[in-house]
Parts: C-alpha cells; structure tokens; sequence
C-alpha cells in the first residue's frame, strides 16, 4: 500500500487544518476570537490536581459541586481521567509560557486535528493504493476525493456536530472525544488490516487498552478492535507461510508477538483499574454511585435501585431501539419522567434526558444495509471458494486476511448507539441511628422497611427498629470496610421504595441522626 508524498501530506495538512477551524467555528465552540475557554470545569480542576501530582480535585468537601463525588477523602469527577491527561502536557507548556492555562477549546481543536490528519491520511493511502502510476494531477484529484469520503463519513457525522451544538458541558465533551477516540481506533485498524505488522499491533492494542481512561464504553469498542486485529494478525501468519519460512518467523514467534499486545492491552484496563480504585475505592466504580446531583430521581437510582432494572429484556430492547432511531425533536427538558417521548417507551418509570437531535429511522436503515452488504460479501467470497474447491478447514483464517479485513472492520463499526433521598456528611461513622417521624397526609405510605442507609459504596445492615414517643428510632451496622468507616464519608439514605424514586416529596420527616457515640 502506497504512501501519500511530500506534495500529498502537505495538501493533508492544509486539509486538516480547513476542517479543525470550520469545525470549531460553526460548531459555535469557538463563538469569536479570544473565546477559548469552556465553562465547565471538571477536566480543568483535574488537570490541575495532577500537576499537583494528585488525583483528587480537593479534599474539602466544602468544594463539591454538581456531579462531583466525594470519595477517599477527596473530591473527583466522574468522567475519567483521558482528557486531562491529554491536556496536562499543553497545559505545562501554557503555564513556561506565562499563561494561567491552556485553552479548553484548543486543546480539543488539536485532539480532532490529530484524528483527522490519521484517518484523512488512511483513506487517502488506501485511494491512492490502486493506483501504480501517479501523476502530480492524479495526486491530488484522488487526495480531494479520499478527504471527501473521509469527511462526509467520519467527520462531519450529523449526530457529532449537533453534539457540539448542545450544552458544552463535561458530559458533552467526553462525549465527543469518546467519538474521536472511536474514530482514531477505526483508522488505525484498517490502516493495520491493509498492512499487518508487530508494530502497529503493538500501537493498536496500547492505544486500545487506553480508551476507557477517556471513557467507560471505549473498553467495549478497545477489546473488539483488538479481537479483529489479533484475527487479522493470526491469519495474515498463516496465509503468509511461505514468506515467513523465509524471513526464519516461527509460529512461535507470532504467538509472542499475538501476546504481547494483549500485555499491552490489560496493561491500558490496569490503569484504568488503579485509577478507579484510588479515586473511587473500587476498581470497577466510575464515580455514579456516589456523586453528588440535585436530580433526586437519578440519585435515588444511581446510590440505591431502580424498577427499570428488572424490565423484560424484549420491552427494554424496544424501548433502547425506540429512544435511539424513534426520538426527534420531542425534548423533554426537565421533566425527566414524561411519559409518551417517543414510540415504544416503557411505562416503567425512569429518568430519561433528551434535549438534542441525535439518530432517527434513516440511521437504522444504514445499519441493516451495512450488516445486509457485509453478509452477502461473506456469502459470496465462501461460494467462489466453494465453488474452487478451496473450502478448507482454514478457511476462516485465510478469509479473515485476505477477503474480509474490510468485513472485519465494518463490523466492528456498526456496534458504534424534604427528597425520598438524602445525603449527609459524617466523620468517623461507627453506626447510623435515624429518628424519624411520619408525615400527616403524604402520598406515599411511611414503612420502616422501605429505609436504607449506604455508606460510600456499601449497602448498612438494619440492626434494630424502636419506636419512640415521636415516631421511629433505625439504628445501622456500621461500615464493615475500613475505606468507607474513617474519616469523612457521604451517608445516603433512602426512605422510599424504588418505585417511588421521581416523586419530589417523603413520608417521613428527619428529627435527628447520629453516627458515632459522642455525635450529636
């Protein structure tokens, strides 16, 4: 496969940089010069907690804000830690230069940058393959067209602009890098089905293993990127015996290599662990369960339960598919329990946010016609080697490096879609002791059984239940893990069954709690 020149990867950049600006100017994350910086904060706070060689943002929890947790003593946020690692390098360099931090904006302008130069300059590489003779003039006729291509599919997709349009909060930021990552994965694998060597396998599964730390679902697309790329790896060996006898490569020796990129890879999901388990206390918690929100509803489900997780597996696949291709413009604000937002919605209730244009019918179409075109490729290629008499028991793993990389690739692609609750802050807990009185006239009946009490992460066992001259006494085991019992922790408690968890108003009325013996 052919590289593109000099005259090709100068007309690349001119390209790149065409797109980063249109991008960040129409997109309106650039609105007029001088306008820079994003409002939101959280991966500003975090880049500057790790060059102060820490991971937590603060350890007062006078410093909690929306969405931000607090756990092991420190203040977090939840959305990982890619995207200011990603940034601490431009900030260090903003902060010799004189400046109080770099650009929010720009940093996010270079990330898309990098990506599209990657992928521009894959799809020009695999148009310009076909081609044995280049005049300058072809050069760039097919340099344009493969930008074209490139452009219309993967970087102007209509779901991540409208995307960029919308709040411009954190959320929608890792958001967005997450697409970009996804697409920077993408490029690299096909890149690596055209030409499979040890290095790019070794670069693809770092690279890989890396994508939870920008954000959780890039675990799920790194180790089926992986899994395509070890597939084309393996075959490729195989195919290619001949060639290998003579460069001396044993079988031996591309298991090695096979392995080491798996290394690499756990390697990526150990950080991923670590950081986890240092921020939040466990390796496989990311922060929801114990931010701190003023949504009640999605905090009563996020620290406790909810009734949608018992949901029939038909009716929550119909109501995942209604809310991806069914739900247009029929946003619901703020009302996060509304019934009737699009087809097929469950009745069971739910939070449910919907404020931007995303996928509509005409997506699910692409998608059916993606997987319809990549089996009857499949049918085909297994019908001509059939019909040669070259169906053997091979046959998969010479398919997968000489037919189907591109198969291979598509499919990876198209798996591209007064509260019932309340928070207290205690130090030391040694139990959690609860009076509790009932509330005249309220719509949901007081049961005691309905209390719950967490701890950080761990669900408090109900010791004993007395009744008081005012109502209710519940007293609590304390935490039995020593991270959630010392020092300040964040005590949720819940006074309502699961089914209740949008109603706005509590059976009960909090007196007093305590946590330890001389507490108040």
């Amino acid at each position: 496969m052919k590289s593109p020149t000099r005259t090709g990867i100068v007309l690349l950049i001119c390209q790149v940089v065409f797109y980063t600006t249109w991008l960040l100017i129409v997109t309106g994350l650039v609105p007029r010069w001088g306008a820079w910086y994003s409002s939101s904060v959280p991966y500003r706070m975090q880049t500057e907690a790790l060059l102060r060689g820490k991971l937590a943002l603060s350890e007062n929890p006078v410093d909690l804000d929306h969405d931000l947790a607090w756990s092991q003593q420190g203040v977090h946020q939840v959305w990982s830690i890619g995207v200011p690692l990603w940034r601490l390098p431009l900030e260090v360099v903003a902060k010799l230069l004189g400046f109080d931090a770099f650009p929010d904006r720009i940093a996010f302008g270079l990330f898309a940058a990098l990506v599209a130069f990657l992928a521009l300059r894959v799809w020009t590489t695999a148009w310009l393959s076909n081609s044995q003779q280049q005049r300058p003039s072809d050069l760039v006729w097919r340099s344009i067209v493969g930008f074209g291509v490139g452009f219309l599919l993967l970087l102007m997709f209509p779901p991540f602009l409208n995307l960029l349009q919308t709040r411009g909060a954190v959320w929608e930021e890792a958001v967005a890098y997450e697409y970009l990552f996804g697409v920077l994965l993408l490029m690299l694998l096909l890149a690596f089905s055209q030409r499979p060597t040890a290095r790019g396998w070794y670069w693809l599964c770092a690279l890989a293993g890396l994508g939870g730390l920008i954000r959780p679902p890039l675990v799920f697309y790194g180790f089926s990127t992986m899994a395509v790329a070890l597939w084309i790896w393996i075959g490729d060996a195989k195919t290619n015996k001949e060639a290998q006898e003579r460069q001396t490569k044993s079988r031996r020796q591309v298991g090695f290599v096979a392995l080491g990129g798996v290394l690499l890879f756990c390697m990526g999901g150990g950080l991923l662990w670590g950081t986890n388990r240092l921020r939040f206390g466990d390796g496989f918690e990311f922060g929801h369960k114990l931010n701190m929100q003023d949504m009640h509803g999605s905090l009563y489900s996020t620290k406790f339960d909810y009734p949608f997780e018992e949901e029939p597996w038909a009716r929550a696949a119909a109501e995942l598919l209604g809310a991806l291709f069914l739900a247009t413009d029929n946003f619901n604000g703020n009302r996060w329990y509304e019934q009737n937002i699009f087809a097929v919605q469950s009745s069971t209730v739910r939070w449910r946010d919907f404020y931007f244009r995303t996928y509509d019918w005409t997506y699910a179409l692409l998608v059916l016609l993606g997987w319809g075109l990549g089996f009857v490729w499949m049918g085909k290629v297994v019908w001509r080697r059939f019909r040669r008499g070259r169906l053997s028991s091979s046959f998969l793993f010479s398919l997968s490096s000489a037919d189907v990389r591109w198969l291979g690739v598509l499919g990876w692609w198209s798996m591209l879609a007064a509260l019932p609750l309340g928070i207290v802050f205690a130090r030391d807990v040694e139990f959690v002791e609860l009076d509790l009185e009932r509330v005249g006239h309220a719509r949901i009946e007081a049961r005691v059984e309905d209390i719950r009490v967490k701890a950080g992460l761990e669900i408090l066992e109900r010791e004993s239940v007395i009744r008081t001259e005012k109502g209710w006494r519940v007293r609590f085991r304390g935490p039995q893990a020593r991270r959630w019992r010392e020092g300040v922790q964040a005590l949720f408690v819940a006074v309502v069954p699961r089914r209740f968890l949008a109603e706005d108003s509590t059976p009960w009325k909090l007196h007093s709690i305590r946590w330890r013996n001389n507490s108040p």
